[in-house]
Formats: structure tokens, C-alpha cells, sequence
């Protein structure tokens, strides 16, 4: 089954999410990234490693983390993340592609 990289833990609900696959989270919950940048980017990088073509990225929360998820799985390629349709009220999904 799919899965769903949610970027980082929020107050969002989620369940919507399910309808794509389980969900993952990939970054630390408020883990001072400022203090040692490299070792959240790698943990990140960790949480990613099994990232594959049937999954989906979900971008939540810090701006930074999110910036990071993306460039991560930019160098391998094309990758679909979930954008929030606040009009049809539900998750669509759109492939990043030639980055």
C-alpha cells in the first residue's frame, strides 16, 4: 500500500490523508534545526530513504522542513505531493517533475 510523508506533525487533521495510504511523519517535532542543520536534513533524509513512485508527499508545516522533503526527493526525480483543495474539500494530488 501507499504511504503518505506528512513533512512534520501539525494541528491538521489528517484523515483525509488515509484515502492515499498510511501516513509517515519525516521531520522531528520541534527539533531546534538551527543548532545542528545537518543532522535534522540527514534524519530527514533517514525518514525518506523508502520514499518510492506509488507514495506521496504531504507539505505541513515549518516552511524549511518543507523546502528540505522537497529537494530530497527532487534528486531522485518525479515525485507527487498532496495539495489541499479548500474549494472541493479534499486532497489532490499533483507530480513534481523536472526540477
Amino acid at each position: 500500500m501507499a504511504k503518505v510523508y506528512v513533512v512534520q506533525r501539525t494541528e491538521h487533521n489528517f484523515v483525509p490523508a488515509t484515502d492515499f495510504g498510511d501516513i509517515e511523519f519525516v521531520a522531528l517535532v520541534n527539533y531546534p534545526k538551527f543548532e545542528n542543520p545537518q543532522k535534522h536534513i540527514d534524519f530527514m533524509k533517514s525518514n525518506l530513504e523508502n520514499f518510492g513512485p506509488a507514495d506521496y508527499l504531504l507539505v505541513v508545516g515549518d516552511p524549511l522542513n518543507i523546502g528540505v522533503a522537497m529537494a530530497i526527493l527532487a534528486k531522485r526525480g518525479a515525485f507527487t505531493v498532496l495539495k489541499w483543495d479548500g474549494m472541493a474539500n479534499k486532497y489532490v494530488p499533483v507530480t513534481i517533475r523536472g526540477v
